[in-house]
């Protein structure tokens, strides 16, 4: 059974597994994710808003994605090139940056997967 252990330390979260305490924190975050945390880049969710899989998927949106809106595009896309993004986005909204159901995805994640070096060199931030 998993408990939740209290820490006052920034960017981890310490859990007991029995008679056994884990601690996950950034450095365990960097390893499993490959994503880079480092001071945040400044964002223009305006070039999010521009993006391809934004106009061709989700125009309709209006600027306020939620995962689900992004799942069925990912669904109805045929264009290898379009889905792989899209099921970059996925991974990233529902597995490593894990946002809620209804909360609007970062926009600027859509003009980062236009960009495959920009993405890979992405300092995503500590918290």
């Amino acid at each position: 059974m998993e408990r939740a252990v209290r820490t006052l330390k920034e960017n981890e979260v310490w859990c007991k597994f029995g008679n056994n305490i884990a601690r996950f924190g950034l450095e365990e975050f960097v390893l499993v994710t490959w994503l880079k945390a480092e001071e945040l880049e400044l964002e223009d969710e305006n070039l999010g808003l521009k993006s391809d899989l934004i106009q061709k998927y989700l125009k309709k949106a209006k600027g306020k994605v939620v995962r689900k809106q992004l799942l069925n595009a990912f669904r109805r896309c045929f264009d290898q090139q379009d889905k792989f993004k899209m099921g970059i986005l996925l991974i990233l909204a529902y597995v490593l940056l894990s946002v809620e159901e209804n909360t609007n995805l970062n926009l600027w994640w859509f003009n980062l997967v236009d960009n495959f070096d920009r993405f890979n060199n992405y300092a995503w931030g500590k918290r």
